[in-house]
């Protein structure tokens, strides 16, 4: 039970994460229609990457993928949070700047 209510909770707080920068990246981009879904369709992959990666270490799956899945999921994160510090420290540069 309190897997469940852990996974809710961390898919919620990234997905808050991942919208916030969608919204200041993809949003102002203004892509034509496929590739607006296709920017989105990304985010939403590197979203379900971590989780993914964090169900399989949970679960104890053993395979040969596992550890490649493992890596993903952690680089993923390190990417994430690296382009989200950058859009929140750029927005909070242009309310102080404006």
């Amino acid at each position: 039970m309190n897997a469940i209510f852990f996974f809710i909770i961390f898919i919620l707080i990234l997905a808050g994460g991942y919208g916030y920068v969608g919204v200041r990246f993809i949003q102002p981009m203004q892509l034509p229609s496929p590739w607006n879904l296709v920017a989105w369709g990304a985010l939403i992959a590197l979203l379900i990457i971590p989780a993914a990666g964090m169900f399989i270490s949970f679960n104890r799956i053993e395979r040969w993928w596992s550890v490649a899945a493992s890596w993903m999921a952690y680089v993923s994160l390190g990417l994430f949070s690296f382009i989200f510090t950058l859009t929140v420290l750029k927005d909070l540069g242009v309310l102080g700047l404006g």
